[in-house]
């Protein structure tokens, strides 16, 4: 995605102003009002960052040297994408101090960017589960855009 700050703001407000319930797009005065205090302030720049910092991306050397690895998803976004990346992994299974640990690994590395995360998290849920949407969306590929 080539996007300059300001039209990545506009593409995550679309998503979270967008009437769920209705299967037109809508374009008065009334919005999802609940979801405008999700949307993240604006990036004034972006920065090179991993976007797949996990634990199984992270692999220490026999000299105590960290190797960061999979950068097949690494490009320039706002910082707290880095972040929105290093919780949206599967741990499940991990225990409260393995969670406790990741966080401040994470806090660490980029800073908490819980806000940003539910905003996120509420783009996804709502892009993936809205074809119609995503069609009259400006550069977002419908699936059968991408089979010719």
């Amino acid at each position: 995605m080539h996007a300059a700050p300001s039209e990545f703001q506009s593409y995550i407000t679309f998503w979270l102003q967008y009437p769920q319930n209705r299967p037109q797009l809508y374009s008065g005065p009334e919005i999802h009002r609940k979801n405008t205090t999700l949307i993240p302030s604006l990036s004034t720049k972006f920065v090179f960052i991993h976007q797949d910092l996990t634990p199984r991306n992270i692999l220490i050397d026999e000299h105590r040297r960290m190797w960061l690895i999979e950068w097949e998803s690494a490009g320039f976004y706002p910082l707290y994408f880095e972040y929105v990346g290093m919780q949206n992994f599967n741990c499940e299974l991990w225990n409260t101090m393995d969670r406790f640990r990741w966080w401040i690994f994470s806090w660490i590395s980029v800073g908490v960017y819980s806000s940003e995360l539910k905003a996120l998290d509420k783009v996804m849920e709502y892009s993936v589960s809205n074809a119609f949407a995503r069609s009259k969306v400006h550069g977002v590929r419908r699936h059968s855009d991408t089979e010719n």
